[in-house]
């Protein structure tokens, strides 16, 4: 399909268009890495399928958009597991990548595991000179928190109000303690001799 400015009368196509905003995101996208475009731009290269092709610019657009996702949250998950990193370690891991000089990558996982590798290692064993700094990945709950986390929010939950001592010592939360009671509400509860 031809259309045409209305003010220039010059003539462009759909595709034109498609090509011209995928131009605009790339452009954006390189805005947002600033510095570390050359980097990305290198750890995209890794997709091609052969070692001196190319990688097409929407597949291009998409691989940016996952990295500054991951640049982002500083989260990924590898294995169905939840991983919570630092943007030093993600250059890093993305340094090692690019020096290993390989292509046709489907996906982000050789990052990923050379991001939990936290050593700079590959699969070949080889360690790189730019091996990752920053911390190492944490494994995060689906919730978001690391297991240290996970055990502050317990340890609040179990000092919170709300909670009362049976005669054992227990604590038990006030809807286990109205469960235990027989009780829907505490208004019904009250005049009531509980034993």
């Amino acid at each position: 399909m031809v259309l045409h400015c209305p003010v220039c009368h010059s003539k462009y196509t759909v595709d034109d268009l498609i090509r011209e905003g995928i131009r605009d995101d790339l452009i954006d996208l390189a805005a947002f890495f600033g510095n570390v475009w050359p980097l990305v731009n290198e750890y995209c290269d890794c997709f091609r399928s052969g070692q001196w092709g190319s990688v097409g610019e929407k597949k291009k657009v998409r691989l940016l958009q996952e990295l500054k996702t991951l640049f982002e949250k500083a989260e990924f998950e590898c294995d169905g597991k939840r991983y919570r990193t630092d943007r030093a370690a993600v250059l890093g891991a993305l340094r090692a990548v690019c020096d290993a000089e390989k292509f046709g990558f489907k996906n982000h996982n050789y990052l990923k595991r050379v991001l939990l590798s936290g050593s700079g290692k590959t699969e070949s064993g080889r360690t790189h000179r730019s091996a990752p700094t920053g911390k190492r990945p944490e494994r995060v709950s689906a919730e978001g928190l690391t297991a240290l986390e996970e055990n502050d929010r317990e340890k609040r939950r179990a000092q919170a109000p709300g909670r009362e001592d049976n005669e054992e010592g227990e604590i038990v939360r006030v809807d286990e303690f109205m469960r235990r009671k027989g009780i829907k509400s505490l208004i019904d509860a009250v005049g009531q001799k509980m034993e």
